[in-house]
């Protein structure tokens, strides 16, 4: 997509400036963000994925309900007692970070494989970046998803570019994950006072908050969360009301249409479209 304002231009011209992923960065994923398994056999003997090592281990009960650490590596295990040999996952990390006068989300996804006394492989790709500006104005760079044959939204093709795109709801349901502790902010936000704590919510929603309403940033200094938390919700709702009332004018000219020359029931039209649609915006 090409910028089409000069909001878009700068943040172009800006990106190019953006530094890579570090190698620590990338360490700090593979042994924070995934969840490595420890099978359990049915004789009881532990093997740990991430590093191979094997011990006898307690009963069963204990071994499931139980935190256990391998003794060799020390990463935190989660026992399954299964015959499975192989595993897979996809987990999602999200860097804080800043590029010039832009406040920068950059989401990373983690594609770990592992095989029982085998070490894992892992696949590691930037596919979402969101950027902020000190008015609280944003706008998104994503790499291509797989839309056809999948039930899957996050079905990210790494191949392609990460550019910038056009905004969709998709992005904003992408999991934030687990957060990089050490964290760059603009001038704008370390003023609000905000800390590491993000109160339940999103970065991304939060800060748009945080920049463009005062209200919030008041609230913070004075700890009144859940008056802010009130102010995030209410933001949601008023996009959802927007995108309904669009969305009931374009079923009432299609039902008037419908009425006047096919003589169909309207308010019936009325309710088996908008009932869908009501629950779609519920939920999400």
């Amino acid at each position: 997509m090409k910028p089409t304002n000069k909001f878009q231009r700068r943040v172009v011209e800006v990106s190019k400036k953006l530094p890579k992923l570090t190698k620590t960065q990338i360490n700090w994923a593979y042994d924070n963000v995934i969840e490595h398994i420890g099978v359990r056999n049915k004789k009881g003997k532990i093997t740990c994925t991430k590093c191979g090592h094997a011990w006898q281990g307690n009963g069963e009960l204990i071994s499931t309900l139980c935190d256990y650490d391998c003794p060799s590596c020390k990463a935190s295990l989660k026992i399954q007692t299964t015959q499975k040999r192989t595993f897979k996952g996809c987990y999602y990390m999200t860097i804080i970070s800043k590029c010039q006068e832009f406040q920068v989300l950059r989401t990373i996804m983690i594609n770990c494989f592992s095989k029982v006394g085998q070490l894992p492989s892992y696949i590691h790709s930037e596919v979402l970046q969101r950027w902020i500006a000190p008015n609280g104005k944003h706008c998104t760079f994503a790499r291509l998803r797989q839309t056809m044959g999948t039930m899957y939204y996050d079905s990210w093709i790494f191949h392609t570019p990460l550019e910038l795109r056009k905004e969709n709801n998709i992005y904003n349901r992408i999991n934030t994950g687990v957060i990089y502790p050490r964290q760059r902010l603009i001038t704008e936000l370390k003023r609000t006072g905000i800390t590491k704590d993000w109160l339940g919510q999103k970065p991304l929603q939060l800060f748009k908050t945080l920049l463009s309403d005062s209200r919030a940033e008041t609230l913070l200094k004075a700890h009144q969360i859940l008056s802010i938390i009130t102010i995030l919700l209410f933001t949601r709702c008023k996009l959802c009301c927007k995108l309904r009332c669009k969305f009931c004018k374009c079923i009432e000219n299609a039902n008037n249409f419908f009425l006047n020359g096919k003589g169909w029931d309207g308010d019936f039209f009325i309710r088996i479209i908008t009932y869908p649609l009501s629950l779609m915006i519920t939920f999400n």
